[in-house]
């Protein structure tokens, strides 16, 4: 069964190096990165997807299946701002729709819990999915509580296994209902200015915080309103392929109409807060500093 699957796409670049793995991942760290460490690292990320994810299992989180420590470092949870994600980006382009099922199958066993993080939270209906889970759904108001994107987010991956596999019965019954609980707590969520636009207010930039405060909690990080513009897009466009919630999609795209607009920094740069008041940081840990 590996075999099929990990034989269902192959990557050449043309490379005919013959190194270790060591000696070409000592190359790259010295920015000597050849077509032969790509082709291998396409490889090697397809090889533990497909081992750490299969249908009827768990997802993959933060250290798969081959942690070991007692005590592993985040407690080896599944981290829903970019983590977890960035584990299944390579699921759909590299001909592994399977394995992404665990990730569906996750998350729509919590939605009880989901929904209760947007009432108890916010206030709102829809459903708000926490930054880290481990076996369960709930989420506590503290500064990384309080990002409200993880489910847009991981409505980029419902919507995307539609549109890779045209499964317009997936489509009907597991991406729209998503959508729509997404939408569902954007429309009380979002907070109207005098100018008729829509804002998201609070709004984190995980796990960054402005260079010109100590809060990580802001308003219209650039991701939060990304996050928001995609999923109503996508809910609309999934929508109009089955002809259905006609109303709905002229509320969601008149909602996506009236977003911010992205703005760019002094540099040229995407602002990562749309908001004037809040200053871009390229100090973070997780930004790489070329200088």
């Amino acid at each position: 069964m590996h075999k099929d699957l990990f034989d269902r796409v192959s990557l050449n670049l043309g490379s005919s190096e013959e190194m270790s793995n060591e000696e070409l991942l000592l190359k790259a760290y010295d920015n000597e990165i050849s077509p032969a460490v790509v082709q291998k690292m396409f490889d090697y990320g397809r090889y533990l997807l497909i081992a750490s994810s299969r249908a009827g299992g768990e997802p993959s989180n933060l250290q798969g299946i081959w942690n070991g420590d007692y005590a592993p470092a985040w407690n080896c949870d599944i981290h829903t701002d970019e983590n977890v994600q960035m584990n299944y980006w390579q699921a759909m382009p590299a001909g592994l729709p399977e394995t992404a099922l665990p990730l569906f199958e996750y998350f729509e066993s919590y939605m009880d819990d989901f929904r209760e993080n947007a009432r108890v939270n916010y206030g709102c209906r829809g459903i708000q999915v926490p930054l880290a889970m481990t076996r369960h759904g709930k989420t506590n108001p503290h500064s990384y509580g309080y990002w409200t994107g993880a489910a847009a987010w991981l409505g980029q991956h419902f919507y995307d296994y539609f549109l890779f596999t045209g499964d317009q019965k997936f489509l009907r019954e597991r991406v729209i209902p998503w959508l729509k609980e997404v939408a569902l707590f954007y429309e009380d969520f979002l907070v109207e200015s005098d100018d008729g636009q829509l804002h998201v207010i609070p709004s984190l930039s995980p796990e960054n915080r402005p260079s010109n405060g100590n809060s990580m909690v802001a308003i219209d990080a650039t991701m939060d309103v990304a996050l928001c513009r995609e999923v109503l897009k996508n809910l609309s466009d999934g929508c109009d392929v089955l002809g259905i919630e006609i109303e709905g999609v002229k509320k969601w795209r008149e909602m996506r109409d009236r977003l911010p607009a992205y703005k760019a920094n002094e540099e040229g740069a995407i602002r990562e807060w749309l908001h004037t008041d809040f200053d871009d940081n390229y100090h973070h840990r997780h930004q790489f500093d070329l200088i």
